[in-house]
């Protein structure tokens, strides 16, 4: 039986441009259920990122800002937390895999020196300890002779051994939630294959959850057993892996499934188009007041325009925020 691990309830989160502030985020709401990987996609801008730094509270403090809404961990609010015990939640209950791995370890400290802080920090080990559980780590996600690389620094490092680095430190206190994301960005096809791999096997070996954002819908459906959808600030859909791949109830999913790249079947004369989305998103502080997609949506009516659209629970499970749910039939995955 699943239980909630993390809820977020109706996030808003602002961002200052000059004096006035702009919505980013707007009323998201999601859940992470124990034991499985929840999929956040969708375009850059979407607001993926700034959700799960909401989570753990590293949102830039003076120019950003959750808004509304709560971040429940295990019913614990995380917005209305001390810093010092959302220090002690970071790291050792809910970590973070970020994006650009070489970008996100330090410079001047050795893998072994950074991966010893976390450790110190939230396990209470000696030097020597943690050390010890360092070497152990970095054996964990495949760093050949880890002991000898303790020593290095994050340059003597490949970007994808640099990832490696990265799940370990997530892994180090073994935390119940691990946010990976976009953890494949600037890495090779294969490595990218390594890397998400490794995520989930060492994720259902340690009993965590996994909230894995992305942009690509062909990870999703590699490695998630629920994905939400986002564009422009809000959630647009959320649905099982199924029934989202075999019918998409949003216009903004059925295109991103379009999008993704196929070979040709064995039965098709012709190489796959190749699909896009028109236009690009809207600017935040530029949204009108009726569907967000609008502008670039080929099923748009002007009843899309007239009110702010909300998300819709649907017979089958799935979510949607979209005036003509009921009345598209929208394509799924085409093979």
């Amino acid at each position: 039986m699943t239980t909630e691990l993390l809820s977020i309830d109706r996030l808003s989160v602002e961002a200052r441009v000059g004096s006035t502030w702009l919505p980013v985020v707007t009323e998201a709401s999601l859940t992470v259920r124990t034991g499985e990987i929840l999929g956040l996609v969708g375009e850059s801008g979407s607001g993926k990122t700034v959700t799960c730094l909401s989570i753990l509270g590293l949102l830039p403090r003076h120019d950003v800002r959750v808004c509304g809404g709560a971040i429940r961990y295990r019913e614990r609010d995380l917005t209305r937390i001390r810093p010092r015990e959302l220090e002690d939640v970071r790291g050792r209950s809910i970590a973070m895999i970020p994006q650009e791995p070489s970008a996100s370890l330090n410079p001047a400290f050795t893998v072994g020196d950074q991966l010893g802080e976390v450790l110190r920090r939230h396990e209470r080990l000696s030097r020597a300890q943690a050390r010890q559980r360092a070497v152990k780590l970095l054996d964990d996600v495949g760093i050949p002779a880890a002991a000898g690389r303790l020593n290095d620094y994050p340059h003597h490092f490949s970007g994808g051994m640099c990832q490696r680095v990265l799940i370990a430190m997530a892994l180090a206190c073994n935390p119940e939630l691990i946010i990976a994301d976009e953890p494949t960005t600037a890495l090779d096809v294969t490595v990218q294959a390594q890397i998400l791999d490794l995520i989930r096997d060492l994720a259902a070996d340690r009993g965590a959850s996994v909230l894995l954002v992305t942009h690509d819908m062909g990870v999703v459906a590699d490695a998630c057993d629920r994905v939400v959808v986002m564009y422009a600030g809000q959630i647009v859909e959320q649905a099982d892996i199924v029934p989202m791949f075999r019918r998409p109830r949003h216009p903004y999913t059925e295109r991103l499934l379009a999008a993704t790249p196929r070979m040709r079947r064995p039965d098709e004369t012709e190489a796959p188009v190749f699909a896009y989305i028109p236009g690009s998103m809207p600017r935040p502080g530029s949204y009108g007041t009726g569907c967000r997609f609008a502008p670039r949506c080929a099923h748009h009516r002007p009843e899309c325009d007239d009110h702010e659209i909300a998300l819709l629970a649907l017979p089958e499970g799935n979510e949607a925020r979209c005036e003509r749910v009921n009345d598209l039939d929208l394509a799924g995955e085409r093979g």
